[in-house]
Formats: structure tokens, sequence, C-alpha cells
């Protein structure tokens, strides 16, 4: 027969539990393993840290919820860049606004239904324009890879039906040192929100502190990279029109002082393989790199059947039928993808030639 400890225990701050705080106790069978404890802040920032996230990554999961509004409902967003006061080559701040007409939902739900909940369902890493994330837990994993500080303003609507005003602030390292899940939070009046979105509805994530490791090098060229990846990226987006009218998209560059040096919208660039009057053969296939523990990496080739289209008519080819030099291709994509240990990709490889020769470019989605 199993016998029983009676344990008494006591919440703190900072056990990363903020529900009741009230002593208590709890019965339960002897175990022959040592309790693994709860997850820490500072190891769940580990976690996210070192998952493989990029600035193109990053900003993606940011802005996944308030693109889809602007494709669906005729919406806006706003993007502002900002460089360190002191090192004026370096990107130190990113602000989006949108205007999400309810605004950041669930804030005001208890438990794992909560946005900010770290294992909230809701939430994909995105690869491409068919995956779309909501505001959830790949929001958060982003924005603990992307600054030091994250600080979110919203008019959201509660479970009641009527708005609320709040504030949020994640600074991380104060967050990891005190083992604290709960962001700073206060509630704001209708005219201090208005002040900061100029939309006046929706919400603002403005992320000051960004990491140099992830957006390493020129604060210049950092905006125009991250401007054509959404240009690119959210192309179909960026051309849907909803009664007639585009999207409005847009960004702001400003420089050390705080002056507003550049103002334009983010037009689409559609890939040469999605244009109707796209001459050539085109191919869609998936590749598998993996890495096992001693940190050997593979390609790995599964049984693909690609579907060829060209006026009309359609193939299947295998994707063991590509050249030597369609293979070295691909395996110098191995650097893109360094820290993931399994991480599958979508390409699109356009070619043209005859009698066998098989000049051409390779997109990566």
């Amino acid at each position: 027969m199993k016998s029983t400890n009676t344990v008494h225990y006591q919440g703190k701050k900072g056990d990363g539990f903020q529900g009741d705080q009230s002593q208590g106790e709890e019965k339960r069978d002897t175990s022959p393993i040592g309790d693994p404890g709860r997850p820490t802040m500072r190891g769940m920032l580990r976690k996210e840290r070192s998952g493989g996230y990029t600035k193109y990554t990053i900003l993606s999961d940011i802005i996944d919820e308030s693109v889809l509004h602007c494709m669906k409902k005729q919406g806006h967003l706003k993007i502002e860049f900002r460089p360190s006061a002191v090192d004026e080559r370096k990107l130190s701040s990113i602000t989006i606004f949108d205007d999400i007409d309810n605004g950041f939902t669930g804030l005001d739900i208890d438990g794992e239904k909560n946005p900010l909940n770290l294992i909230h369902y809701g939430g994909i890493r995105h690869t491409e324009d068919e995956e779309w994330s909501q505001y959830g837990v790949g929001l958060t994993a982003a924005s603990m890879c992307c600054a030091n500080v994250w600080t979110l303003t919203t008019r959201y609507k509660m479970q009641e039906g009527t708005f609320k005003y709040v504030t949020l602030k994640f600074c991380w390292e104060d967050m990891a040192t005190n083992n604290v899940i709960l962001p700073e939070s206060k509630e704001i009046s209708y005219e201090e929100y208005n002040k900061i979105n100029p939309f006046h509805k929706g919400t603002v994530f403005k992320y000051t502190g960004c990491f140099n490791n992830i957006f390493s090098g020129d604060y210049k060229k950092n905006v125009h990279q991250l401007v054509k990846m959404i240009s690119t990226k959210y192309y179909k987006a960026l051309i849907s029109e909803v009664s007639g009218v585009l999207p409005e998209v847009k960004y702001a560059v400003f420089d050390s002082i705080g002056d507003e040096t550049e103002f334009s919208t983010i037009k689409a660039e559609i890939p040469p393989t999605e244009k109707e009057d796209h001459p050539h053969v085109i191919n869609k296939y998936k590749v598998q790199l993996r890495r096992n523990d001693k940190g050997d990496e593979k390609i790995i080739y599964k049984e693909i059947q690609l579907q060829m289209v060209l006026n009309g008519i359609r193939n299947k080819v295998n994707i063991r039928n590509l050249t030597p030099c369609q293979i070295r291709i691909l395996i110098l994509l191995k650097k893109t993808f360094q820290k993931l240990l399994i991480h599958c990709i979508i390409m699109e490889h356009a070619f043209q030639g005859q009698n066998g020769a098989r000049p051409g470019f390779l997109w990566v989605l």
C-alpha cells in the first residue's frame, strides 16, 4: 500500500502562479523521483530564444493577425522603425499599430485561453502565406526574441461586451529575475489611448531595445530587408481588395533625434513564378533538414511527387530526378536553417532550357 505525505504550501510572489495565494495543503502519493518543479520564466525565455527565430519570422508572428485583418476588413497597419539614440546605425525600436475592431481580445480570461498564456493554442509559426498566426503563443514567443521590453496598448472588447483600455509592459529580464509571468499592467483612459494609437481602435505593439544578434547590421539595411519581406511574403494580402479598396499597410522611418525621414506605403511584390505570364515550368516540393544530437545535419528527400504545369499539360515528376546542380543549390540552403532540429521549407524552382540544360533560379518562400 502506498504511503502519502501531507504537503503544506504557501503561495509566494514569483512562483509563476497568479492565483490564490492563501495557505493550504494537498495530499499526494510518495514518489520515487524528485519534484521536477514548475516551469520558470528564465527557462521559457531561454527556450524561445534558442528556437531558431530570425528577424523575419519574429516580425511575421507579430504582424500576422494585423495583416489578416487588413486583407479581410479593409484595415490599416502602420510600422515605425527607430534607431538607437546613441548609435544611429543600429535598429533600436519597432512599433506596430493596427485597427482591429475588438482589439486584443481574451485578456480578461483566466487560464490557458488567455492569449498571453504560454501554452495558449491559436498561434503557429508563420512559414507561408496560407498560414496565419492568431494572437497567442507565437506572438508572445516572438516578442521574447525581439527586444528587451515589449509594451502592448490596446482597446479590447471584454467578455461582457464592453471595451477596456489597458497598457501592458513586459520587461523580460525583470520578469526572469523575479520569476513572474504576469506583465506590469494598468488601465488607461480613452484620451490617453487615443494619444498612443492614431487609429483610435486596435492595438499598439512597441518593442524597445531590439536585440543586436537578431537585427544585426546597418539600421537602414534592416528596415529595407523587413519591408521587402512584408512586400513579398504578404503580397496576396496587399493586393486583396475589399469593396474595391486595397488595404493600407504603411511604414515610417525615423532618425536618432526623432524626426521622420521616410513615410511610404508597402506595395506588393509578386514573385515571378506567381505571375500569369510566367513562361516556364514550375515545380513545388518539400525538403526536410534534420540534425541529430551530435550536430550532424542531413537533408532528407522523401518520396514526394511534383506537379509540373506547362501549357495545361500535367506530368508527375519525382524529386530524385533533379540534377546534381539543383541538389547542390538545396544543400547550400542549410546555412539558413542551422539552428533548427527539423525544418520543413516549401520552395518553388523555376527553370528553363532545352536538351537537358536547366539554367534558372530558385525562389525560397
